[in-house]
């Protein structure tokens, strides 16, 4: 009876602890796929976080017991984890050639479970007590969160107050001890405390060190914060941030914040060099330079931000939250949360500013000056692709495709002597530590140029320079194609640099004589050129048309003359010699034979007019202007006669008025044209009335401009004599108004108290009127 007693105490035993042990293996191979898997191959093909481990147990070599030892040979392996590559290709070699741009694709694609380092970094001034226990509470809440969105996250925990010292914080002693005006155990000021390091799977840790890390205080509103964020960024070893990850620091506080330049209001004027200063003090590592750096820079803080892809959540309170945006609008990367006394609060922040980070991707470059970088993308829509570098509304496996196009600006000096090294240029998205690494070789010098491909002193050179790219390049002190010119002699050649014409000069004055070729000057202006065997050509000394054309584009420059084309004349070769436009239509004549083509316009015989063509009188007399010229400049008229009065209505054309420049009179006169087969003849009326201009009174001029100039001084002497006088009225009138209403007396003024006072003593004087009385 015994025995079955004792049998069934030890089943009911095994089936309690047995299938608890048996619960909790199940359950760690669900959230674990790496355990149990029994040799290498499969462990790797189970899942890119695991790792095989084959190390020995003693020194026989024996291998480990996967069924016996505690740690399994297939497991997690953080440390040796490979990291989620979202960004494609990572390395890219080009050659590019200045002004020759090449484009290439890359692709995001949004990774699941992406490693993520969440750094909590708390201000620990006495307000933010009810902060600080909503986040000690919400621990477990917040790790099954974090859980949702990867599961591979580590946690770490940081505080910061302020400098402890003036005036940010009171240097007593006994204040001090206990900055906290609340009844709560308070540490004395300090500027950044680091907790506890990023680790996985810390949760209890992570809620302890937050329950029990003391508040403190200081004296003014704003907080040290930007130091412990510096501090938080650069000390990537101390804080434990993982290569390969998602960097996220959240930052809580109900201030505002000190930044660059404001130590100096405690002497501390060394600024922040951006390095890392934590010291161990036995129980969390302290900022050792709080009290020997300034505050960083809004700048800094961004710089920074950028080159350790951290990102940044400033969780605040309403009343600050404008101060903070203004804050994150200057920092890349960064989001701002609205932080409250709930301690739901607290995770809807960490995931909705999370999800708003990770939802959208931005690549940024760190570019070579010389070279220019434009991205176009249509991001997750059907639309076209634009100039964009960033996209939103990503999703896990959300797939974003960017045509990248880079351009060389130019050759540099090294280049072109092909001393100058690849040119790196690295693009990452916004945040993450992934990047493309860009190498492009500037094509800046022909192979031909290398010395191994050139021919040294080559016979086609003289033997004084190196063959080069089909090209002589000649040694110092000589010149030519061959090279076959020295310069030491080449005034023996100043023959063969000289125009037939020897006033021009060598060269044309315009030039160096080298071995009888003339090298010619470079002009001031770049655009002036000149050119030519004696440097005769040039683009500008020359007459110009009034479009600016040399030589009206019809001719070539030399010895600043036009030397015209076939077909053109003239000083600036503006008259064509072609006569079509003179032939008249009537009889095939050219200018109707009573005249002469020049510059492909009619010039009339007797008369000094030119017209385009010598057609008929109508049509050559419709324009008014060419009319009075034909009156005014003909001396000799055929047949012309003077009338009172032009009558339009027996066949004669009136024309406008012109004016007669001997005596500015003007006159009016109408003509009448008949074309004849052999002749033509005109008749020209001319009324005999002239309308001249009155003649100028020159003494009524003089005498109504002086006149008036008189009348205007006048008018102004009286204006200022009224404007006097008023004013002087109106201050007599104050002055009477305060002696009138003055409330003193001259006899109350300490100009008037005489020097001295007699003072009576009152018992004295009631002594004195006593003895009266007696």
């Amino acid at each position: 009876m015994s025995t079955v007693r004792v049998t069934a105490i030890f089943l009911v035993c095994f089936y309690v602890f047995g299938a608890e042990s048996v619960d909790s293996d199940f359950s760690s191979r669900i959230r674990n796929p790496c355990r149990g898997k029994l040799d290498c191959q499969e462990c790797i093909q189970t899942d890119p976080r695991c790792a095989w481990c084959a190390n020995f147990t003693n020194q026989d070599q024996r291998p480990l017991n996967t069924t016996s030892d505690r740690k399994p040979r297939c497991d997690y392996n953080e440390s040796s984890s490979i990291p989620r590559q979202q960004l494609q290709p990572h390395r890219i070699r080009m050659k590019l050639r200045p002004g020759q741009p090449q484009t290439f694709s890359v692709t995001f694609i949004q990774a699941e479970h992406y490693p993520l380092d969440i750094y909590f970094l708390l201000d620990m001034s006495a307000t933010m007590r009810p902060y600080k226990e909503a986040l000690a509470k919400i621990t477990e809440g917040l790790a099954k969160a974090l859980e949702d969105i990867t599961s591979n996250v580590q946690l770490g925990f940081g505080s910061f107050v302020d400098k402890p010292t003036m005036p940010f914080t009171m240097r007593p002693v006994g204040d001090r001890i206990s900055p906290c005006n609340a009844p709560v155990e308070c540490v004395p000021t300090y500027g950044f405390k680091h907790h506890l390091k990023l680790r996985a799977n810390q949760t209890d840790e992570f809620k302890n060190r937050v329950k029990n890390a003391l508040l403190s205080g200081n004296l003014d509103a704003a907080e040290g914060g930007l130091d412990a964020l510096m501090q938080t960024m650069v000390c990537k070893d101390t804080i434990g941030w993982r290569n390969g990850s998602r960097k996220l620091v959240v930052f809580f506080t109900d201030g505002p914040f000190h930044y660059a330049g404001e130590g100096k209001l405690a002497g501390i004027i060394l600024p922040n060099d951006r390095k890392c200063h934590m010291d161990w003090d036995g129980e969390d590592w302290m900022y050792s330079h709080t009290l020997l750096q300034d505050y960083p820079s809004v700048g800094e803080i961004n710089l920074v931000a950028q080159e350790n892809n951290v990102n940044i959540i400033f969780a605040v309170p309403e009343g600050i939250q404008r101060l903070y945006k203004r804050l994150s609008a200057h920092v890349n990367g960064s989001t701002v949360g609205h932080l409250t006394s709930s301690a739901d609060s607290i995770i809807q922040i960490v995931k909705a500013e999370y999800n708003k980070i990770t939802s959208s991707v931005q690549l940024r470059e760190i570019a070579h000056p010389n070279i220019k970088l434009s991205y176009q993308s249509s991001c997750l829509s059907n639309k076209s692709s634009t100039e964009t570098s960033a996209c939103d509304n990503l999703r896990v496996g959300s797939k974003v495709e960017w045509n990248v196009t880079v351009e060389l600006l130019n050759c540099l000096k090294g280049d072109r002597n092909n001393n100058s090294e690849n040119l790196v240029t690295k693009i990452h998205p916004l945040g993450l530590s992934e990047e493309l690494i860009l190498e492009i070789e500037p094509l800046c010098q022909c192979d031909c140029q290398k010395k191994e491909n050139q021919v040294r002193d080559a016979g086609f050179c003289s033997g004084q320079g190196h063959m080069t790219c089909g090209a002589c390049v000649c040694h110092a002190g000589f010149h030519g194609a061959n090279c076959a010119c020295d310069l030491k002699a080449r005034d023996n050649h100043t023959a063969d640099c000289t125009p037939s014409d020897p006033g021009q000069g060598i060269c044309s004055g315009r030039g160096a004589c080298n071995c009888g070729q003339c090298d010619c000057f470079e002009q001031a202006r770049e655009t002036d050129t000149v050119s030519g065997k004696f440097c005769e050509v040039d683009d500008f000394s020359c007459e110009k048309d009034d479009s600016g054309q040399v030589c009206s584009g019809h001719g070539t420059c030399k010895f600043q003359q036009c030397s015209c084309d076939v077909g053109y004349s003239g000083s600036r070769c503006e008259c064509p010699e072609d006569t079509t436009e003179c032939v008249a239509k009537k009889n095939g004549k050219i200018c109707n034979g009573k005249g002469s083509c020049k510059c492909g316009r009619c010039s009339c015989n007797n008369t000094g007019l030119e017209h385009p063509a010598w057609r008929s009188v109508p049509e050559r007399a419709r324009g008014p202007m060419e009319m009075r010229q034909f009156v005014m400049l003909n001396a000799i008229l055929t047949r012309w006669r003077g009338v009172d009065a032009v009558d339009s209505s027996s066949g004669f054309t009136k024309c406008p008025p012109v004016r007669d420049t001997t005596d500015f009179c003007s006159f009016t006169f109408g003509y009448a044209a008949k074309l004849g087969d052999s002749e033509d003849s005109f008749t020209i009326l001319i009324e005999r009335g002239k309308d001249c201009p009155k003649p100028l009174n020159l003494y009524a001029l003089l005498g109504g401009l002086v006149g008036s100039i008189l009348l205007a001084g006048v008018l102004l002497l009286l204006a200022w004599k009224v404007a006097f006088v008023v004013y002087d009225r109106r201050q007599l009138a104050k002055f009477r108004r305060e002696i009138a209403g003055a409330t003193w007396q001259p006899t109350g003024a300490p100009v008037h108290r005489p020097v001295r006072v007699a003072f009576q003593n009152p018992n004295f004087r009631r002594r004195s009127q006593r003895k009266e009385k007696d």
